[in-house]
């Protein structure tokens, strides 16, 4: 049974059916899909030099995460993208700590196999050239912390974006085809922004390294404020402009 809050013409997702098996799967979908994520990603960035395949990494490793999850959880993958979800009235306001705690975990996850599977050399060699441990988002030498985060911003919000576009309703025929398209988005994402600011977009992505080096450098609240906000402003855009109630359906769905 589902509980709804309306306001106006919009309608929010508070309360999803409590069933423990439900929410263990929603938990570890989350967990493995985000550790997947930063896992092929982190070691693309850690053992390849060249931006491009850096930035399909990330793309195909959400592109994996999605594809396999996307039936269990959706695949959020991304704190900023669950927040946004439960604003276009997507996700349930009571599951929305489960899924964020599985991203973080599967962030600090994903990046520990990573490092244990990676040689010293290999970690020793990262550090050396970037100055930062192994798979820590680094915005560029000259980027300010404001303009950083305002990049951050920007990327995720058209992460969200892209996300609402395509959850909605007008594309359920073309959902075969999500994990590839949000994978492709990513991709280009990360190659818009990796010299300004790492182009993180992700929390969860940026808590993992972080913790597993116990790094946390002054600029770090870039990667949580900016991608946050991106993602509250990006669903509120995209609902408020673009989301429309399927025909014969109230808001969302029923």
């Amino acid at each position: 049974m589902k509980q709804y809050i309306s306001i106006k013409n919009y309608r929010w997702k508070i309360y999803e059916d409590i069933n423990v098996v439900r929410l263990l799967r929603l938990f570890f979908a989350e967990l493995l899909g985000t550790a997947i994520l930063v896992f092929l990603g982190c070691m693309a960035d850690v053992l390849l030099e060249s931006k491009i395949q850096i930035a399909f990494a990330f793309g195909f490793g959400a592109m994996v995460a999605i594809e396999t999850f996307i039936n269990t959880s959706g695949a959020n993958i991304n704190p900023a993208v669950s927040i946004g979800l439960f604003i276009m009235g997507r996700n349930a306001l009571i599951d929305l700590p489960l899924y964020i705690i599985g991203q973080f975990v599967g962030g600090i996850a994903g990046h520990a196999l990573m490092m244990i599977i990676l040689s010293k050399d290999d970690e020793n060699n990262y550090v050396s050239v970037k100055g930062v441990p192994c798979c820590c988002p680094i915005k560029g030498s000259y980027v300010g912390d404001y303009p950083a985060c305002l990049c951050e911003f920007f990327l995720t919000f058209l992460w969200v974006v892209a996300i609402g576009a395509a959850y909605d309703w007008r594309n359920r025929d073309r959902l075969d085809s999500v994990s590839a398209r949000i994978g492709l988005v990513i991709t280009g994402l990360y190659l818009a922004g990796a010299s300004i600011s790492g182009a993180s977009m992700n929390p969860a992505r940026a808590l993992g390294p972080s913790v597993n080096n116990h790094f946390f450098d002054d600029f770090y609240w870039i990667y949580y404020v900016g991608p946050l906000m991106g993602g509250i402003i990006g669903s509120v855009f995209y609902r408020a402009l673009f989301q429309i109630p399927e025909p014969g359906v109230d808001d969302v769905e029923t």
